[in-house]
């Protein structure tokens, strides 16, 4: 059994290795191919115009939503997990006014993230067995936001970029009951222990972008954030660029 479990342990650390190695490689490809293409395409990275942005962004880091008062659980430990994908999709429509100076609208959103604790029903007179009940809130964050953009060119093939404006970060929270095996969602209001406002602050990004060759297009590289009730939220997003 003590051999059977070592070799258990050891596929799952060669497992995780060859994971972590497929991703380095996967993130040198991306970024040497952005680069390649920044320096060989003979285009501008930015054209005047109305364009279309659509991007992947990955959440690396979320902050824990805040618990409402924590005294109330009675020291119940509280467990965290992100309940999906940590990449999600962003979108946004703009407005090139030259090859320095853009204005768009943003929207993009966080990935699910829930918490939920346990609860102990002691027995009582009528019930002699001890019962459990689950407590779970889900959270989304959804950010619709206007920047204004400024591009720098470094070549004629290629810009860096800031990003900087005002973004509305609304939430959803979806709070259940799990109790004898059957789950039931419960009003937020009345049982919801997550702290959550919608807040209005400042949102922005910082990158890189190089034009895709014989079309209106170009490929972008950023790191951006936004400002939610939890704090400011940071991301890193893989974008096209269409012009129309």
């Amino acid at each position: 059994m003590f051999q059977f479990h070592n070799h258990f342990l050891n596929l799952q650390i060669l497992e995780y290795f060859k994971l972590k190695i497929l991703n380095n490689v996967l993130s040198c490809t991306i970024i040497s191919t952005f680069f390649v293409a920044g320096f060989t395409t003979p285009v501008n990275a930015k054209e005047a115009g109305i364009y279309l942005h659509g991007g992947a962004t990955y959440w690396r880091d979320l902050e824990i939503p805040e618990v409402i008062d924590p005294a109330e659980l009675r020291d119940s430990l509280i467990e965290y997990e992100i309940v999906d994908s940590r990449t999600r999709p962003s979108i946004a429509v703009g407005y090139n006014i030259d090859e320095n100076w853009g204005i768009e609208l943003l929207y993009l959103s966080t990935p699910k993230r829930m918490l939920s604790f346990n609860q102990v029903i002691e027995p009582g007179d009528a019930d002699d067995l001890q019962r459990t009940l689950t407590w779970r809130n889900t959270v989304q964050h959804t950010t619709y936001g206007v920047n204004v953009v400024y591009d720098i060119p470094i070549k004629n093939n290629f810009s860096i970029f800031g990003k900087l404006g005002i973004a509305q970060t609304s939430h959803v929270v979806d709070s259940s009951l799990t109790y004898s095996g059957r789950t039931n969602p419960v009003p937020e209001a009345l049982y919801g222990f997550v702290e959550e406002v919608d807040t209005e602050d400042l949102c922005g990004a910082i990158g890189a972008r190089v034009p895709l060759k014989n079309i209106f297009a170009s490929l972008s590289l950023a790191y951006q954030f936004v400002e939610t009730s939890d704090g400011r939220e940071s991301s890193f997003e893989v974008a096209i660029q269409m012009k129309f």
